[in-house]
């Protein structure tokens, strides 16, 4: 079994070398942009998703939102080429 102040050594120096490489900027700047995409919720882009939900639940959701990328090129749902 591992001695407990050796896990503690062993993830604050992982942390620390995390930290030395940019991980705690990347995480800051990841909330300013996390926030940027919350705040700038288009409507008219929303609303017709937010009715499917409402009406069909999260498979209707899905349904609306990924149905004009489908089916993906190479995806499991994809033709095969005809060569």
């Amino acid at each position: 079994m591992t001695v407990p102040q050796t896990v503690k050594i062993n993830l604050q120096v992982a942390t620390r070398g995390l930290n030395m490489m940019g991980l705690r900027n990347a995480l800051l700047l990841n909330n300013e942009l996390k926030a940027m995409a919350h705040l700038s919720r288009s409507l008219e882009f929303f609303k017709p998703l937010d009715e499917a939900q409402r009406s069909g639940g999260l498979r209707e959701f899905l349904e609306k939102r990924d149905g004009p990328f489908q089916p993906e090129p190479f995806g499991p749902r994809s033709k095969p080429r005809e060569e």
